[in-house]
Formats: C-alpha cells, sequence, structure tokens
C-alpha cells in the first residue's frame, strides 16, 4: 500500500520582500533615495514616516534601515545627493568658456533653470532654509555650494575686481532665487493674474544687469550646453 506524503506548503513572502531578493542592492537604494526625496520635498523632515518611503520605493523596514541607519541620515543623504547633482551641473556651466561674462551667463541661465524646472530641489533647498538646522546647512554648503561658488567668484573678479566680487555673486544668486521662488507673490501684487516674468533668456539679462551692470547684456550668449534654449514665457 503507498504511503501519501504530506504536502508541504511554504508560507509566501511579502512582495517587497519578494522582489526584493531579485533586485540589486544599488536599484533599492536609489530607489529609496528617490522616493525620500518627494516625500522629504513635500513634507519636510518631521513630516515623514520612514515606512511610507518603504512603501513608495517597494522595499521593507530593514532595507532602509540597512542602507541609512535611521530616517536622520536618510534625509541627510538625501539633500547631499541632490545638491551635489545642481552643484556639478553649475560647475560645468562655468567651464564652459574662457570669457568670464560668457561664464556668468551661463551659471544664471543653468541656475534659474534648476530653480524654476527642478521642483523636488527648490522645494528641499526652501524647508533647508525654513527649518534652520544649522549643521546641515553648513555641510550642504561646503559640499555642493562653496564649490561652484568659489568659480563664480572667480569670474565676477575678472569683471569687477575683487573689491565686491563676494556682495555681487550672492547678488546673482538671491536674485535668481527671488525672481523664481516668489511666484505667489507676484500673484497677488498682480491681482493674482499670472505674471508674464521673461522669458528665461530674458530673465539672465535681468539678473545680470542687476548685478553686474558694467557689461552689456544685450549681446546674445549661448545657452548651458551649447543648446538653445526655448523662449516660452514663465507663467508666475
Amino acid at each position: 500500500m503507498n504511503t501519501v506524503k504530506p504536502k508541504i506548503v511554504k508560507p509566501k513572502r511579502g512582495t517587497a520582500e519578494k522582489n526584493q531578493s531579485a533586485r540589486k542592492p544599488s536599484d533599492s537604494k536609489a530607489r529609496i533615495l528617490a522616493a525620500a526625496t518627494r516625500q522629504f520635498a513635500d513634507r519636510g523632515f518631521e513630516g515623514v514616516v520612514i515606512r511610507d518611503i518603504a512603501k513608495a520605493a517597494d522595499v521593507t523596514l530593514p532595507t532602509i534601515y540597512h542602507f541609512f541607519g535611521d530616517k536622520r541620515k536618510l534625509y541627510e543623504q538625501t539633500c547631499i545627493e541632490i545638491f551635489e547633482k545642481q552643484n556639478a551641473v553649475l560647475q560645468e556651466a562655468l567651464r564652459a568658456a574662457d570669457d568670464p561674462a560668457t561664464r556668468l551667463w551661463r551659471f544664471t541661465a543653468q541656475l534659474l533653470s534648476i530653480l524654476i524646472e527642478d521642483n523636488e530641489f527648490a522645494r528641499l533647498l526652501q524647508r533647508e532654509l525654513l527649518e534652520q538646522d544649522h549643521s546641515l546647512i553648513d555641510d550642504h554648503v561646503r559640499l555642493s555650494l562653496q564649490p561652484h561658488f568659489k568659480m563664480l567668484s572667480a569670474a565676477v573678479t575678472e569683471i569687477t575686481g575683487k573689491q565686491d566680487s563676494l556682495d555681487r555673486s550672492i547678488a546673482i544668486y538671491s536674485l535668481a532665487y527671488g525672481l523664481s521662488t516668489l511666484r505667489p507673490i507676484w500673484q497677488v501684487l498682480n491681482g493674482k493674474k499670472p505674471v508674464k516674468l521673461k522669458t528665461p533668456l530674458a530673465t539672465t539679462k535681468l539678473v545680470l544687469s542687476l548685478a553686474i551692470p558694467e557689461i552689456d547684456w544685450d549681446a546674445p550668449k549661448p545657452a548651458p550646453g551649447g543648446a538653445k534654449q526655448k523662449e516660452k514665457q514663465l507663467l508666475f
């Protein structure tokens, strides 16, 4: 008489666990950082729960803790990743030509493009300034701002001299940041109607004309990367 062996049913693994077993660790880490960037930009550090990031990235909680240790370190790494990425782009714009005026034009056009088009970067930057985390701000300035700021100041110095190059470099940042991020204020001032701020090239000219009036910025300058910028109006 044949004996029928009982069938052993193995417990099913969760979806995130099954998916993770077939993925490279680098893929999981990249998805965690992408999900964390969106959530921290939208809700700030205090408003984010690690479990929500795990769900959005389709990973388990232990996976996040394995890569980043805790929520604080994940937030720091998220900010460093996105800020260093934009630092590299801005450095490249400042290496694009020998002429300091062309370097400043390319840099300012690229900075405006980042502030207007990269919403996650702009929101993370705003939250950093609002939350006043001085230790984190110090790290980000040292790692992500200082490298290209030195190059920017050098280009300004070639045109204006050393006396006020720092102030003028800061003015370029401040004008670009204000024009691109204070959109709700401009709408109120205009009766809550969209404000036609100008095209990207005209906005670049406006910033540089105010910061460095010694140069005739009416002369056409090449767009970043040699590509022709779109002459669409920025509706705020």
